[in-house]
């Protein structure tokens, strides 16, 4: 009988996840948090861009999410680099803090209720958590495209076509 272990995240189900974790992400937020991206950033630069260029006026999530994009994603990268100095795997801690701060912005949109406000502070920093979980699992992709995931091999072999039973773990 086949043993029916809890899929790892380095498996084909931690690889396949968190593609659809982005873009479940994206979709929920934009529709919920009135149009403010929280997995494509570059969508909140045209979008400001865009009321710019027609004088109205920008929702502060939109104009927030790049520079906390940005610092988050810095600070997860240092983060990340400090396990790997050490001896640990970024992966896991990684995913912990994204899957918290994933958490900590649906906690926030359900107790705010349905019809939230997309200017209300309350909004802002459930948007601003989700984009900093979206950067955090930024960071990890960022370490693993480096080489400095310790499961940088399955991944590599997934992405080049080459994956086969004999490169998945045990776990």
């Amino acid at each position: 009988m086949k043993d029916l272990a809890i899929p790892s995240a380095n498996s084909w189900f931690g690889i396949w996840l968190l593609p659809v974790v982005l873009s479940l992400t994206a979709v929920i937020s934009f529709l919920g948090l009135g149009g403010s991206f929280t997995a494509q950033i570059t969508g909140n630069i045209v979008i400001v861009a865009a009321h710019v260029v027609t004088g109205e006026v920008a929702q502060w999530a939109a104009i927030l999410s790049v520079p906390v994009f940005l610092l988050v994603l810095c600070l997860a990268r240092l983060s990340a680099g400090g396990f790997e100095t050490i001896g640990l795997d970024s992966l896991r801690p990684l995913l912990l803090v994204q899957f918290l701060l994933l958490s900590g912005s649906l906690t926030i949109c359900v107790a705010a209720g349905p019809g939230i406000d997309p200017n209300a502070a309350i909004a802002t920093v459930a948007g601003m958590l989700a984009v900093s979980a979206m950067a955090v699992q930024s960071a990890g992709f960022i370490a693993w495209r480096a080489g400095h995931c310790r499961y940088n091999h399955q991944y590599r072999a997934l992405h080049d076509g080459r994956w086969h039973d004999s490169t998945r773990s045990s776990t």
